[in-house]
């Protein structure tokens, strides 16, 4: 099989799997920071539920500080968390990760808890430095529907922004709840998760690679193969060459017609040679490369044939010339 032949077969597969690759790499890329978020959202969401039922157990908040410490330490991505009482504002239980910048944190998370209890809002914001910050009412004493809120009726502390706001009645609720994811871990955490992806991707496919290509291989090329060695061998002279261990399918039945096809051309050849070397003249046939393809007895026994004697082919030309005096010839 020719190097070009494979590189038609095996190049556009190896292209195909590595723009597979790449796209899967894209596209999952494309839709790792909102996937991210939605999950710190819905872990948030999560704490939320467990918090409140913790507070239920515990009406006087007696054993939250505990709770909360115990989230935040074995809690990936947990930055701090944080419980305000209303009415009035006091900070009840706080827990912040021990690699925390804690003077900073300490101060953004007052600035917005005072912006929260003064204005009574809630929701979901985002820092300056990408943090997750989910601020929500610990509970919810009416079933008073929350009041969209304006974004720009809003007083935040600088460098916060909304994702998403509402407000409540200052009697429709108790307490706040304060969560603060660190972005920076939980986007290593969920690199490595793509990573790993990735790798699981990549090896899928180029197994899928390496059973296609053996297949091609073994189905296509391999047969293939054989037969491109029994033209060579023909050309270089084996004219008994054949193609042997032909598969069952159109390769093999291309494979078998060459091989008939090359039983005639032996037999025609043959024949012709057979012919040719019973003609009462001489004969020779030379190719365009000057190569001899046939000649017959009768010219390699005259005297225009190399092959003789000197002395023969002298004889011969001397007979030659009487013949042609005498008017024989």
């Amino acid at each position: 099989m020719s190097t070009s032949l494979k590189r038609k077969f095996l190049l556009p597969i190896l292209a195909g799997a590595a723009l597979l690759i790449l796209s899967a790499a894209i596209i999952t890329q494309l839709g790792l920071l909102p996937e991210l978020r939605s999950q710190l959202h819905k872990r948030a969401e999560l704490m939320l539920t467990t918090i409140r039922a913790a507070s239920e157990i515990n009406p006087g908040y007696q054993d939250l500080r505990l709770a909360l410490e115990e989230i935040t330490l074995h809690t990936s991505g947990v930055y701090g968390i944080t419980l305000a009482t209303l009415n009035p504002t006091i900070i009840w239980a706080s827990s912040t990760h021990p690699d925390a910048d804690l003077d900073q944190h300490t101060a953004d998370m007052l600035e917005l808890l005072d912006s929260s209890a003064e204005q009574h809002i809630f929701g979901d914001f985002i820092h300056r430095n990408g943090d997750v910050i989910v601020i929500a009412p610990l509970k919810r004493l009416t079933d008073a529907p929350p009041q969209p809120k304006s974004f720009e009726q809003l007083k935040l502390p600088k460098g916060v922004d909304t994702s998403s706001v509402f407000s409540l009645n200052p009697d429709s609720y108790e307490g706040i709840l304060y969560l603060r994811f660190n972005w920076a871990e939980a986007e290593a955490l969920a690199n490595n998760a793509l990573l790993n992806h990735m790798l699981a991707i990549s090896a899928a496919i180029l197994l899928m690679l390496v059973l296609a290509t053996t297949t091609l291989y073994k189905v296509i090329l391999s047969p293939l193969n054989l037969i491109s060695k029994t033209i060579h061998a023909q050309k270089s002279g084996t004219l008994d060459s054949r193609t042997q261990k032909l598969p069952d399918d159109e390769i093999g039945l291309l494979g078998s017609s060459i091989n008939e096809m090359l039983d005639d051309i032996h037999n025609r050849d043959r024949l012709l040679k057979s012919v040719v070397n019973h003609l009462p003249v001489g004969l020779s046939l030379k190719g365009v490369d000057g190569k001899k393809i046939i000649q017959n007895e009768a010219y390699r026994t005259s005297y225009l044939s190399p092959y003789l004697d000197g002395k023969i082919r002298e004889d011969l030309l001397n007979k030659r010339v009487d013949l042609q005096h005498r008017g024989y010839l």
